[in-house]
């Protein structure tokens, strides 16, 4: 958490601090290998679909062994916005990093992997006042609005709106094993209360109890769905 000239926000490292490094947005990598994808549309690009996300990657990465590890590593990306209702994982919110090694002789070595994830801000109702906050609360709704939320990854080219981020991953799940197996059996090893300790250390300055009692009720009814997915 920081502050900068009374704009409150927050620091990170970089993960592209020199010039060896070099972040390929997901928009990219899809109007690379996608025919006819459209990398500048910014709002409803239905062509942002699951399938087409892990065909770019395959092709981007040939050799099985390596395009199998990209996609779990991308899945630990949509588990996580499963987790805490992202819905802005649009296709410059996720991307590939690569970095330039330079050889004996002059050569240059080009690795690629998954970026870190990033920009996770519309998350556990982020946009709700606490009155609402409460009342999702007291009656039971909290399911309710995980499962209304939209995201930025569509199911079908076709559909109007993306697809639900929860429901992203129960249905991918089917689908795509290798993409989210990994990350479920991951996120089922990490206890919920763990999880939950981080919203109780933001300093209630910046973070009402209203607010910490719905993103740990949002994160119990969402952790129980995404475990459910894996024995």
């Amino acid at each position: 958490l920081a502050e900068f000239q009374g704009r409150r926000g927050c620091a990170c490292l970089s993960f592209t601090p020199g010039k060896t490094e070099t972040l390929i947005h997901g928009n990219e990598i899809l109007a690379g290998h996608v025919l006819g994808y459209d990398p500048k549309k910014k709002f409803h690009q239905s062509d942002h679909t699951l399938a087409n996300i892990v065909e770019a990657l395959r092709r981007m990465f040939p050799n099985p062994a390596h395009h199998d590890g990209v996609l779990a590593d991308l899945g630990t990306y949509l588990v996580l916005d499963a987790l805490v209702g992202n819905t802005d994982r649009h296709h410059e919110n996720w991307g590939i990093l690569g970095r330039a090694k330079a050889l004996e002789g002059g050569a240059i070595e080009i690795s690629m992997e998954v970026a870190p994830s990033f920009d996770h801000a519309s998350s556990l109702g982020r946009e709700l006042l606490d009155d609402g906050r409460r009342q999702f609360l007291a009656q039971g709704r909290v399911p309710n609005y995980v499962r209304r939320g939209y995201g930025a990854i569509f199911q079908s080219t076709t559909d109007r709106r993306g697809v639900n981020p929860l429901a992203l991953v129960e249905t991918g799940v089917q689908t795509h094993a290798s993409c989210f197996v990994p990350a479920l059996q991951m996120l089922k090893g990490v206890q919920l209360a763990r999880l939950q300790a981080t919203v109780d250390d933001v300093p209630v300055v910046r973070m009402s109890e209203s607010a910490k009692n719905f993103a740990k009720a949002f994160m119990a009814y969402t952790y129980d769905e995404l475990t459910k997915q894996v024995p």
